[in-house]
């Protein structure tokens, strides 16, 4: 049966009673951060924000920020994980990595074979052919 991708989002928002609505705006807002460094750090590249430009102070924006704030939560939601299972008597560390295992391995493997497909980036070099000594 189909249901309309509104009514998805909001299955998926509502449907874990365990689920703490204020991390997903903090995650939010750690992405906005993380993406905002990323494209600063392009314009400085390219020389579109300078020191006399009037997004001068743009140039200074990290988007480590951002990545302070997304490890925050993890550490959060991990932590609420792991307590609640000792408190409830039935957490297993080996239970617990087994899962975070099958949960980040994919990825890891996704973008390693990425890495070994596509070109070098030109963006990874600094302009000169390589030198020979």
């Amino acid at each position: 049966m189909f249901t309309s991708p509104k009514r998805n989002l909001i299955d998926l928002v509502a449907a874990d009673p365990s689920r703490i609505r204020h991390i997903d705006g903090m995650r939010a807002a750690s992405i906005l951060l993380v993406m905002a460094g990323h494209v600063s750090f392009y314009f400085s590249l390219t020389g579109i924000i300078g020191d006399a430009s009037l997004f001068g102070p743009i140039r200074h924006l990290d988007g480590g920020y951002g990545v302070d704030v997304f490890f925050t939560i993890s550490g959060i939601l991990i932590g609420s994980i792991v307590f609640s299972g000792i408190q409830s008597g039935r957490f297993s560390l080996f239970r617990f990595y087994k899962r975070r295992f099958l949960r980040l391995a994919p990825a890891h493997y996704v973008t390693l074979l990425l890495l070994l497909l596509l070109p070098v980036s030109p963006l990874l070099s600094n302009g000169h052919e390589t030198c020979s000594t």
